[in-house]
């Protein structure tokens, strides 16, 4: 089938929303109002295309979205690319490698996939991808009486929470100020320590409303005082309960919670001499970014 592949550019931003329309995307519901932030630069990402095309003629029959982006809380001097979005139409199905071989050719650039299909985990672990993700840890509005603590305080208000932020969590708090999530501090009264969070809501299943946490500042100070706070957020969210990723929280006994694994774990190729692949934080992401569900 003779077909082409070029790199996708802001003019190809309404064929590409029409074909992710009509695909069979978890994402496809997604209007072009809110897609087009694809096809911008918000995290300094340093480059003048946001993917692939794949183009019968002049009709685009497929496309693979990249989101570059500088990660100040994973790795300063590290580059990223997050794949995202590849669908080809049904007729051009044999030809969808041509999309994701250029992505990986791509040097000193570690590679994400924060939602992958079955299919995309089994095609992304041939070409060198590993596991980043695999466990969840699902945290239940339910205060514990034999841990309450009155010595943490639960802070929302933007300009207090900037207030108690080191320098690594100003950057993620102002790299994050225009996107749609919740910016929150626990404050430690007695000794002064506080710990950043970034939390989105989000739905697990269209009944099932979930607090998602992207970020945690200071996961030791978290676990001790999230019986103070759990419920509270619950209610500010309107959500059933809060949802972490299983290892930054392992260290620590936790009550009234539990652990699932992920139905597709989430996906890195990392570049070398990057930073330790478990250490990497889904907040610079298109899920994020876009509002649909990271697992």
């Amino acid at each position: 089938m003779n077909v082409t592949v070029r790199k996708a550019v802001s003019s190809d931003m309404y064929p590409v929303c029409k074909l992710l329309r009509e695909s069979t995307l978890n994402s496809n519901w997604i209007g072009v109002n809110v897609r087009k932030r694809m096809f911008a630069d918000p995290w300094c990402g340093g480059e003048d295309y946001c993917g692939y095309v794949m183009l019968d003629g002049d009709t685009v029959v497929g496309f693979l979205g990249l989101l570059f982006t500088r990660q100040p809380a994973n790795d300063p001097q590290q580059r990223f690319c997050e794949l995202h979005s590849w669908f080809v139409q049904e007729a051009y199905r044999k030809e969808s490698l041509k999309l994701l071989l250029p992505a990986l050719s791509m040097r000193k650039v570690t590679l994400l996939n924060y939602t992958p299909t079955p299919d995309v985990y089994d095609i992304s672990k041939k070409f060198g991808f590993v596991d980043l993700e695999t466990e969840l840890l699902l945290i239940y509005p339910l205060p514990n009486p034999l841990n309450w603590r009155r010595r943490y305080r639960l802070e929302a208000d933007a300009h207090r929470v900037a207030g108690w932020l080191n320098e690594q969590d100003s950057v993620i708090f102002h790299d994050h100020r225009q996107v749609e999530c919740e910016h929150l501090v626990v404050v430690d009264e007695l000794t002064g320590e506080s710990c950043y969070l970034m939390v989105k809501r989000m739905t697990r299943r269209w009944f099932e409303p979930i607090g998602r946490i992207l970020y945690i500042g200071n996961p030791a100070l978290c676990a001790r005082s999230l019986d103070s706070w759990r419920l509270t957020l619950c209610m500010r969210l309107r959500v059933q309960c809060l949802v972490s990723n299983a290892a930054e929280l392992a260290g620590w006994p936790l009550s009234l919670t539990r652990r699932i694994k992920r139905e597709v774990p989430s996906l890195i190729k990392p570049a070398s001499g990057s930073l330790p692949h478990t250490a990497v934080k889904p907040l610079y992401s298109l899920p994020l970014l876009i509002g649909y569900k990271l697992h």
